[in-house]
């Protein structure tokens, strides 16, 4: 009788075996993704004034005489008494030189300050370098000329 018991027994508690299932795997959902848009910095520098042509020269400052000058033309000091040869271009710069019945290359330029048009020369013989004005304020006195 313990044989049978244990026969029972044992049918009873064997588990028969199953192949093992295969658990379900997760499909990734697509998810948006944010776009970055660099927003555009606004330009910092200083706007320069369009030139426009005319007959008679060229508006190059808005608060300044039409200017008959660009870089590379040749000019004469057209005023009698000393021109005054400037640092940077402005009237509170510091002086490098005043020059009598100069010659100059017109080296760099336009600049406007001071109700004036600015232009960096360079004298014929190369002596001096630095900034004058074209003209007084209201344009009635002409500091440089055309040459020739």
């Amino acid at each position: 009788m313990r044989w049978i018991l244990l026969a029972i027994f044992a049918t009873a508690c064997s588990v028969p075996t199953l192949p093992p299932t295969p658990l379900p795997t997760a499909t990734p959902t697509p998810t948006a993704m944010p776009t970055f848009t660099p927003t555009p910095t606004p330009a910092t520098s200083v706007p320069v004034p369009a030139v426009r042509a005319t007959p008679f020269g060229r508006l190059v400052c808005a608060d300044a005489p039409l200017s008959p000058f660009q870089v590379g033309d040749q000019a004469r000091q057209c005023m009698t008494e000393g021109l005054i040869v400037r640092v940077r271009p402005s009237l509170r710069a510091q002086v490098i030189a005043v020059v009598r019945n100069a010659r100059f290359q017109i080296i760099g330029g336009p600049e406007c300050g001071n109700q004036r048009v600015w232009w960096r020369i360079e004298t014929f013989d190369r002596s001096v370098r630095g900034w004058v004005p074209e003209t007084d304020p209201g344009g009635s006195e002409r500091y440089l000329c055309p040459f020739p």
